[in-house]
């Protein structure tokens, strides 16, 4: 097996740095600097998104999550979801609006309103499930990074 790492080593030109002593000065100081900082930032940013993450589970046991949402991910404010969440509040007017005029489900003015009511509430659970979704994955992909 180490033959075939050195076999792949020579193939790609690539050095091993513990056999040549000029390949650990070519990193210097500074960048070793700047990757440590990188990499504290990049914890920082995982426990931060765990933190969202647990946060937002908790919320959707408690089924408080739609009402929590929008401040609860902090910097990671989906602006995509408050259109959503716009558009959801506009469609709920409008039916609200449709019932109030006295409309039954027989008429066309309450079946848009009721289509309309649809359609945002399943666009915006969309984008919840892909907040959820893209935070657990995050989270999967990076917890080994930081044991």
């Amino acid at each position: 097996m180490e033959s075939n790492l050195d076999n792949l080593r020579a193939s790609l030109d690539i050095t091993e740095m513990e056999s040549d002593p000029t390949a650990l000065h070519s990193i210097s100081v500074e960048t070793l600097r700047a990757l440590e900082n990188r990499r504290i930032f990049a914890e920082g940013d995982y426990e931060e998104d765990f933190d969202t993450l647990s946060n937002l589970l908790v919320l959707q046991s408690s089924n408080l999550l739609h009402e929590a949402l929008a401040t609860a991910t902090g910097r990671n404010l989906d602006p995509e979801l408050a259109i959503k969440a716009s558009d959801l509040s506009r469609a709920r007017d409008e039916f609200t609006h449709a019932q109030s005029m006295g409309y039954g489900p027989s008429n066309d003015v309450y079946k848009a309103a009721a289509n309309a009511l649809t359609v945002a509430s399943n666009a915006y659970e969309a984008r919840i499930d892909g907040i959820m979704t893209g935070l657990k994955t995050t989270s999967d992909t990076t917890s080994g990074c930081w044991s």
